[in-house]
């Protein structure tokens, strides 16, 4: 019940924000719009208010199906919107150059049509209540696409004026993501495995990591930035090679150094929690360690591994935004250049498609833990 009020207050909140913001050209601020200010507005406020009403009170059964109702109902009203403001800009005197920019009340509207999928997901005993959700909704927006709806969208439009660089950009920023990834995959396996097997050297191992971990992103992209460059000073082959002060290079080693403690961590725990009584079993049965380790120990860590690597690519394609400052290219670019001209929709160009990444290599390597994991183990965890 709490679910369904806190899910209707951001509903609510839909209206009580501006949806819209419309600006005559890139750079003045622009009139925000609200629900209300629209012709369709009223008979938008009162369709979602019945909806609220059989959501609180009387969506006792088959909530899930009503959910998916209720976010294709909410998506088709921003769009809908979207669309009437499309052939309207000449109200505020933006026609030529107007565009339409997302405002507060549209977020909110998006968190809640992310409420409600999810929770039905997660409740729902259709399986196949997800796919038929994804193509309802691809077809909805691709309809709106059609009859021209995004055509003065301020991010469409930042698209469309950087459109090759944008594409060289998001292919730079997933290559240094999973190259640090891989680098740190290569490195943080065998050292945590190290750990595991050393009491000595866990210590080391941990501190070092750990040390890693609390320096600020920027301030360690920034500690690359002299030695490399004494190095490409000193060895003119090394700069040939990419090897500078600034540019991929230290941004690589530093996402790499950042991505080692979740891999590290995850390692370790995987191998050296795996109970004593089937290590001792595997032993009596004559498997010497090499076999014990390639037959018992990696099969049951492999899900927990490939934890620590989902952890942490999805930190790392976060950090990577960060490495443009240093010139190593990415989204990252989008975001500093929207902050440096005060263009929030070139930010928006540039932070959207992280997050979209993140959620697609976070489910990628959801998907292969479980088809990693053990069948027994799966069945066990009621997976």
């Amino acid at each position: 019940m709490r679910f369904k009020i806190f899910t209707g207050l951001c509903a609510v909140c839909t209206f009580l924000l501006p949806l819209y913001t419309v600006k005559p050209n890139r750079i003045q601020t622009g009139s925000a719009v609200w629900v209300f200010q629209l012709p369709i507005g009223y008979w938008a406020a009162a369709v979602i208010l019945i909806f609220l009403i059989v959501l609180i009170v009387f969506s006792r059964r088959h909530t899930d199906i009503f959910f998916l109702l209720f976010s294709l109902a909410f998506m088709g009203l921003l769009l809908a919107v979207l669309h009437y403001l499309q052939g309207h800009l000449y109200i505020w005197d933006a026609v030529e150059y107007g565009r339409i920019s997302f405002s507060g009340g549209f977020w909110i509207a998006l968190l809640t049509i992310y409420l409600l999928l999810s929770w039905a997901y997660r409740n729902t005993r259709h399986k196949l209540l997800l796919p038929i959700a994804i193509l309802l909704t691809a077809t909805v927006v691709m309809l709106f696409v059609l009859i021209g709806s995004f055509e003065s969208s301020a991010i469409l439009l930042e698209y469309q004026n950087r459109s090759q660089k944008f594409l060289m950009e998001l292919l730079n920023h997933v290559n240094l993501s999973l190259a640090a990834v891989g680098m740190a995959t290569f490195i943080g396996i065998p050292a945590g495995i190290w750990a595991a097997r050393s009491q000595k050297y866990r210590t080391l191992v941990f501190k070092t990591v750990n040390g890693i971990q609390t320096i600020p992103s920027l301030a360690l992209f920034g500690l690359m930035i002299a030695p490399l460059a004494l190095l490409s000073r000193q060895f003119p082959a090394l700069r040939s090679l990419g090897i500078a002060g600034i540019g991929t290079a230290p941004a690589l080693i530093a996402l790499t150094l950042y991505s080692l403690l979740p891999i590290i961590r995850n390692t370790f725990t995987a191998i050296y929690y795996i109970e004593s009584q089937i290590i001792s079993a595997a032993h009596g049965m004559g498997m010497n360690r090499a076999q014990t380790f390639r037959y018992i120990e990696l099969p049951l860590s492999t899900p927990m591994i490939l934890t620590g690597i989902r952890m942490s690519l999805v930190q790392c394609i976060g950090n990577t935004a960060v490495a443009a400052l240093i010139g190593a290219g990415g989204l990252g670019t989008f975001i500093f250049q929207g902050l440096g001209q005060s263009v929030p929709d070139l930010i928006l160009l540039g932070v959207i498609p992280v997050i979209l990444l993140s959620i697609l290599f976070d489910r990628l390597f959801h998907w292969a833990e479980h088809w990693a994991t053990p069948k027994g183990v799966r069945l066990a965890w009621g997976n």
